[in-house]
Order: structure tokens, then C-alpha cells, then sequence
């Protein structure tokens, strides 16, 4: 019957996809606090030394270490830094402390870094210790795939305005999982005599 008949339009089913989620998975994202954290350390002749360090998605990090020998527990410390990740002329920051069980006195670093433009990219730096305070600059290149070198040039200043130069190398081979690193240096007012050097890992779990 005509009475039956309606001049509306069919209605219009909406085809749209559910809304997406206000924030989204990312599968890559560490989803717990053990995920975030590295063990590091070093053998050599005059101990082990070892560092367990969470770092954050910034770059931000908090790291807890000791220090033992075949006398025992050495020294233990703490360290916090914090990544400007998107300040550029915000430099980053570094702050730490140790103290060796049984011996009285905290030892104690503030520093401050700051990448400058420029082929190498070099890092320069002020840092403030117990004793006393030091101005210096570093750079990495990648000599091959898989193998890096860095260079650190210090230039401390102790309390009685002594000035000394301190040459740092270290070169990075990157295995599965982490990496192996060699290192040598030394200081020019010791000479050939205090060169030292040693190997250290970083492997994840």
C-alpha cells in the first residue's frame, strides 16, 4: 500500500574503521624496567669491576657499580645523567658519587658536555672532582664496519694550579648482542712508563 511508502532516503551505513587508540604499540618500546638495563664490566689485573645502568628512551641514565678485588669489596658508587634530548644549546649533565668501605670521605663528579657542529662532532667538556677540575674534548670515527675508535684529551687542573695532559684511546668491536672494548692510555707527565691498558665487555641478557 502507498500509506506504507517512505520519501526518505535508505539510511547510510558508515564504513569508517574503528578509532585508533590515542596511543599507539609500538613494538620496539621496552615494556618493563629489566628491558632497559645493561650489565658492563671490566677484567684485568687489578680486579673486576662491574655496572648494572638503566637508561631511559632519551638517553637519560642511572647507573649503580663495584668495584671487587682478592681483597674484597673495593668501592661502590652511583651515577645519574641527563640527555638533552631536544634542547639544542642545552648541554647534558652528569653527577656521581663512590665511597670505598672502611675508608671515611664520599668522592664526588659534576659534569657538563655539549656536542658541537662539525666533521668529527667533537664533545667538549667541564667536570669538577674532588680534586680539583678539568676542561676537555673528544671524538669517534668508524674506522670499518663493526669497529669504531674514540679519543679523549683532558686537561686537568688540580688544587695547586698543576696542569697535566691526559690521552685516552679506546676501539669498539661490535659482536652479537654487545660489544668488546679495547682501551690504552696515559698521561704526559709519566711517559711511556704509565701507559695502561685493559678489555672490557657489554653484553645483553
Amino acid at each position: 500500500p502507498e500509506f506504507l511508502q517512505s520519501d526518505s532516503p535508505a539510511p547510510v551505513i558508515s564504513s569508517r574503521s574503528p578509532a585508533s587508540p590515542a596511543h599507539p604499540y609500538h613494538p620496539h618500546e621496552k615494556n618493563n624496567f629489566l628491558e632497559a638495563v645493561r650489565l658492563t664490566g671490566s677484567v684485568g689485573s687489578g680486579g673486576w669491576k662491574g655496572d648494572a645502568t638503566w637508561t631511559g628512551k632519551h638517553g637519560s641514565t642511572l647507573s649503580l657499580g663495584s668495584t671487587i678485588s682478592q681483597r674484597g669489596i673495593e668501592e661502590v658508587g652511583a651515577t645519574a645523567g641527563y640527555k638533552s634530548h631536544d634542547w639544542h644549546r642545552v648541554p647534558d649533565i652528569e653527577v656521581g658519587a663512590s665511597m670505598k668501605p672502611g675508608k671515611p670521605g664520599v668522592t664526588y663528579s659534576a659534569k657538563i658536555s655539549k656536542v658541537l657542529d662539525g666533521s668529527l662532532e667533537p664533545t667538549v667538556s667541564a667536570q669538577l672532582t674532588n680534586s680539583g677540575w678539568s676542561l676537555g674534548t673528544s671524538f669517534s670515527k668508524e674506522l670499518k664496519d663493526g669497529v669504531d675508535m674514540e679519543m679523549d684529551l683532558k686537561m686537568p687542573i688540580s688544587g695547586s694550579r698543576k696542569v697535566d695532559l691526559v690521552v685516552d684511546g679506546k676501539t669498539t668491536y661490535k659482536v652479537k648482542g654487545g660489544k668488546l672494548v679495547g682501551t690504552v692510555g696515559g698521561k704526559a707527565s709519566s711517559g711511556l712508563r704509565g701507559v695502561s691498558y685493559g678489555m672490557s665487555y657489554d653484553l645483553g641478557l
